[in-house]
């Protein structure tokens, strides 16, 4: 396959999530079409192999790695009439959200608690809600010895709530937070196998 696709619909300039047998990775698409995509990040893929990648709450979409040049690689749909739809790349896209089910400290000048990070995006994260919680609190989120400081509750909902960070995260940093996440389950995993 060229790498230039044919039939591209456009460029985008959207998060993504990849995945591949080496795991979970944030990358930035780059354009689209029916019959593929571009996209630029750091993924350990070669030509041949089979990934899935999902953005805007998408369910996740089927490919084949067609072309790699440095950080950026193209990939081959292969189920695209499935979820080909003309309005995805012209409509704004909304924060990639990964689901990360972990537990995270929260904490201001007046207490501190535990709490469950159920997602995170590059813009902030949806968590279990300490009773203290409310709209407009500024908080700092220690999750996997990353600390984010002063990030703002922007709602509440029943015992969940968003916040949003003070600055947007880098997708190599979104990355750092999944790498750190999949070492801590692997290790986890072998100490229970080698445990007795």
């Amino acid at each position: 396959m060229e790498r230039r696709l044919e039939g591209r619909t456009g460029n985008v300039y959207r998060p993504a999530l990849i995945t591949s047998e080496s795991g979970r990775s944030f990358v930035t698409q780059k354009n689209v079409s029916e019959s593929g995509a571009c996209f630029r990040g750091d993924v350990p893929v070669q030509v041949g192999d089979a990934i899935e990648y999902s953005f805007n709450g998408m369910e996740n979409i089927r490919a084949i790695v067609r072309w790699c040049e440095g950080d950026l690689f193209g990939v081959e749909h292969l189920e695209s009439e499935q979820f080909w739809d003309d309005a995805s790349v012209s409509h704004p896209f909304r924060p990639l959200r990964v689901p990360l089910e972990h537990f995270a400290k929260i904490s201001c000048a007046e207490w501190m608690a535990f709490s469950s990070v159920k997602n995170i995006s590059q813009s902030g994260a949806c968590l279990t809600k300490p009773a203290e919680l409310k709209v407009g609190t500024l908080i700092t989120v220690e999750l996997l010895g990353l600390i984010f400081e002063a990030a703002t509750v922007k709602w509440v909902k029943g015992e969940r709530c968003g916040i949003k960070f003070a600055r947007r995260l880098s997708a190599s940093e979104l990355n750092e937070i999944l790498i750190r996440k999949a070492n801590l389950e692997l290790r986890t995993g072998f100490e229970r196998a080698t445990s007795g």
